[in-house]
């Protein structure tokens, strides 16, 4: 039977998103609520990171808080720290 069969059944939909847990509460009456907050991958901020530096190659990540720094070193070996915001990411 088809979803519209059914007397208020509604679509659900199936995709799964996923994010990093910031924050989880429990209330008085043990129903557990977790704060979600959509972060860019460790993947993206080495992408973004590489496509400032021309000719670049990385080095190492490292996340604190909400910003990532990525070395890269760049065609003439010199290192440069590449800071990310892990929101948004924006470079800094």
């Amino acid at each position: 039977m088809a979803a519209t069969d059914y007397k208020g059944a509604m679509a659900v939909s199936t995709s799964v998103e996923r994010v990093q847990i910031e924050e989880v509460s429990t209330n008085s009456i043990g129903e557990v609520t977790y704060f979600a907050q959509n972060h860019i991958s460790a993947a993206k901020a080495k992408s973004i990171a590489l496509s400032r530096v021309r000719g670049g190659t990385y080095v190492n990540l490292s996340k604190k808080g909400n910003t990532y720094t990525v070395r890269v070193r760049d065609q003439n070996g010199r290192l440069i720290d590449i800071k990310i915001d892990a929101i948004t990411g924006r470079v800094k």
